[in-house]
């Protein structure tokens, strides 16, 4: 087996190849939108539905942070289902995890919406929350990840920035959906939106689940796991041989991913927490922000991947991490002056252009150091570890930096983390590594 960073053979197909067709790129689109509709909708409502459903009988700013902690929750679950279902990746191929995860996430948001509240079943409301998180949390864990290296394995290595840029239009468009859906609901609902109107979006999984289903088993396998199952260059133990070969490897994604973590959940989850419950403004701002953020994040995507393809993946990465930062300064303030049309500029600005500048281009970036046989384990591990830390912490350490320093110790979190990944990133040599 080729060392990473070695390529014994070609990546990938011709255009006109199964795997790198218009409709595998359809696929990976669509069915990752269904896949995170259903993962955004708990992290667009934990600061505020779920707070008054799961955790009412407690002082409100110990309610929230209690309800952010059911959110971190979800992603101490991420790493471990995300080396679980990318090993199987790795050994059995993409397409079949791929759908597989479609039921983890898909099914425990369905049961969300059956969810008795805390007046009903006491005590036993937020548990049940808690275990069909971390079902979640084992799903979303593989999901970016398999669906990224299956954009990237599908085509010829001259576009993989493009093709590596799939999974983050469909993240956007699940996030475009989320926001729609929660935006049409608590419109309709009215008052009663938080008492059961909320329950509606979750329930709509179902049907979801059924299409993204239908989706996904038509996918084709991807051309370099075909290749590689072909020349018997599979592993029977892909994270014992990760650990131990390419450890180096995963360090660099575990680093590289703290911006992207940190400030999507800052910029989203804890945004929509400050923007109704600090700055008192109705939920309707959060999510016309959201939703506008969303829809330029869905197009600029591919672009952000084909602009990569053309100056390079890792020169592309880093100039996105100096937006973030320098943007991050602006982002509170500009919430702060609780001007609808300013509260959604700052939004598309952080969240449609800089946090999707650093997901867009993930797929090549991170799979880089990896060859073909460990690769998904290899994004995956590395991902879901700086995820889970930072991703899920990152809300529930906002709100206490929020008590005690106000909006600037908010920004000081983003730009460390921001800093972080940017050190990553100049220090590796494994950030311009090509894969095989």
């Amino acid at each position: 087996m080729a060392a990473a960073g070695k390529a014994p053979a070609p990546n990938g197909t011709p255009d006109g190849a199964p795997g790198g067709t218009l409709r595998a790129a359809a696929a990976v689109i669509v069915g990752s939108a269904l896949e995170w509709y259903d993962f955004f909708l708990y992290g667009l409502l934990v600061g505020s539905v779920m707070t008054v459903n799961f955790f009412p009988n407690v002082d409100r700013s110990v309610a929230t942070i209690a309800a952010f902690a059911t959110f971190a929750i979800g992603f101490l679950a991420r790493p471990l289902g995300g080396m679980l279902l990318a090993n199987l990746s790795d050994r059995f191929g993409r397409k079949q995890v791929l759908v597989g995860i479609l039921f983890l996430t898909g099914g425990s948001s369905f049961l969300m919406g059956l969810l008795p509240t805390y007046a009903h079943v006491g005590i036993a409301a937020p548990l049940a929350l808690m275990v069909l998180r971390i079902l979640q949390g084992v799903g979303a864990g593989a999901e970016y990840a398999v669906a990224a290296v299956y954009a990237v394995e599908s085509g010829p290595d001259a576009r993989r920035g493009l093709r590596g840029a799939y999974p983050a239009a469909g993240l956007y468009l699940g996030l475009l959906l989320a926001s729609g859906a929660l935006a049409v609901f608590s419109k309709w609902a009215g008052p009663d939106f938080v008492h059961w109107g909320w329950r509606i979006p979750f329930l709509l999984s179902g049907l979801l689940l059924v299409a993204g289903f239908w989706i996904r088993r038509h996918l084709a396998e991807s051309a370099t796991f075909e290749q590689a199952r072909a020349t018997h260059t599979l592993l029977r133990h892909p994270t014992r041989e990760l650990l131990r070969r390419e450890w180096r490897g995963v360090a660099f994604v575990a680093g590289a991913q703290c911006a992207q973590a940190g400030l999507g959940y800052l910029y989203l989850t804890f945004a929509i927490y400050y923007i109704t419950d600090v700055l008192g403004m109705g939920r309707a701002v959060a999510l016309q922000g959201t939703w506008l953020a969303a829809a330029v994040a869905m197009v600029t995507a591919p672009l952000f991947g084909a602009w990569a393809d053309r100056i390079g993946t890792r020169r592309f990465f880093i100039g996105a991490l100096v937006f973030c930062l320098l943007g991050g300064l602006a982002y509170f303030p500009m919430l702060n002056t609780r001007n609808p049309w300013l509260i959604a500029l700052s939004m598309v600005f952080a969240i449609g252009i800089g946090v999707n500048a650093l997901l867009a281009v993930q797929g090549a970036l991170y799979s880089a150091p990896f060859p073909a046989a460990m690769r998904t384990s290899g994004v995956a591990l590395g991902r879901e570890l700086s995820t889970a830390i930072v991703g899920g912490l990152a809300p529930l350490v906002a709100t206490v930096l929020l008590q005690r320093y106000g909006p600037s110790g908010v920004a000081a979190l983003a730009a460390g983390l921001t800093l972080l990944s940017l050190a990553t990133v100049l220090v590796s040599r494994h950030a311009g590594m090509r894969p095989d």
